[in-house]
């Protein structure tokens, strides 16, 4: 028996809830508040990369790896009333047509940066799917996100 308010497990979409419930917030906020600096408003999120990645057409980015492959992932955020912005990767494993069935490790260090590694296990086409989040420290917080897709080769 779960507690009042609490959400099984198995529903996906509890992850989003309070990024979205406070960006409501925000909006209703922007309603009434007259000065643009007097309101909070959401990081930028991105993710640095080289010349091989490409646009995804749902959004980030995606890049090809191979299994067993250890690769590094750098974001950086900015935000328009200069308040701090945590970042943090986290792995997506039910986003995608053909996802890979077992959890890639990834290490965040804190900073924006990770270091991921493809399972062994992962079969050509697979995808993973990868999140960096980025949360402002002003009120109410407010979450952008940033996705990799890498396609297992």
């Amino acid at each position: 028996m779960l507690a009042e308010g609490e959400a099984p497990a198995e529903y996906h979409a509890t992850r989003w809830w309070r990024a979205a419930q406070h960006d409501f917030a925000s909006r209703l906020a922007w309603s009434v508040t007259p000065r643009f600096e007097d309101a909070n408003h959401p990081p930028v999120v991105s993710v640095v990369g080289g010349p091989s990645r490409e646009q995804c057409p749902e959004g980030g980015l995606r890049r090809a790896v191979r299994a067993g492959e250890r690769l590094r992932l750098q974001a950086e955020a900015t935000d328009p009333d200069g308040d701090a912005v945590a970042l943090r990767w986290w792995s997506y494993p039910e986003a995608g047509p053909r996802p890979c069935p077992v959890a890639p490790a990834v290490d965040d260090d804190g900073q924006g940066g990770a270091v991921v590694l493809v399972p062994q296990e992962a079969e050509p086409g697979q995808e993973i799917h990868l999140v960096v989040e980025g949360t402002d420290d002003g009120v109410p917080a407010l979450t952008r996100y940033q996705r990799v897709v890498l396609v297992v080769g």
